[in-house]
C-alpha cells in the first residue's frame, strides 16, 4: 500500500482576528490544475471535524497561488483548503476518517 502525504501548504495564520469582509490566502505547492476548495470556520470543533463551515468557496488553481475569500463574517476564524481532485464536491476520506485528498490548514492548528 502506498501512502502519500499531502503537499499543500497554507500560508495563513491560525485563529486570525478578522476585521474586514475578505481574507487573502496564498497557496504554495498546489496541484498544477483542478479545483481548490476553501472552507472558513468560526468553531474549533467544526474545524477539527471538517463540518459546517461558515463560508465555502471553490476556485480553479491559479498559477500565482493568490486567492481572496469574500463575505467573511468578522471574528476569530480558521481556514481549511483542499484540492478536490475528482471534483465530487467533498473531501474524500478513508474509512477511519483520514483525508485522501491534499489539504492545508491554518498555521498552528491544534
Amino acid at each position: 500500500m502506498h501512502l502519500r502525504l499531502p503537499t499543500l501548504t497554507l500560508a495563513l495564520c491560525c485563529a486570525l482576528q478578522v476585521h474586514a469582509a475578505e481574507i487573502s490566502v496564498r497557496i504554495q505547492n498546489a496541484p498544477a490544475d483542478g479545483v481548490l476548495v476553501f472552507q472558513v470556520y468560526d468553531n474549533a470543533n467544526a474545524f477539527g471535524d471538517f463540518r459546517n463551515p461558515i463560508r465555502e468557496v471553490r476556485y480553479p488553481v491559479e498559477p500565482d497561488g493568490s486567492y481572496v475569500i469574500r463575505d467573511v463574517p468578522a471574528g476569530t476564524i480558521a481556514v481549511l483548503v483542499y484540492a478536490d481532485e475528482n471534483d465530487n464536491r467533498t473531501l474524500d476520506k478513508s474509512f477511519i476518517g483520514i483525508p485522501r485528498e491534499p489539504l492545508g490548514l491554518s498555521n498552528s492548528y491544534r
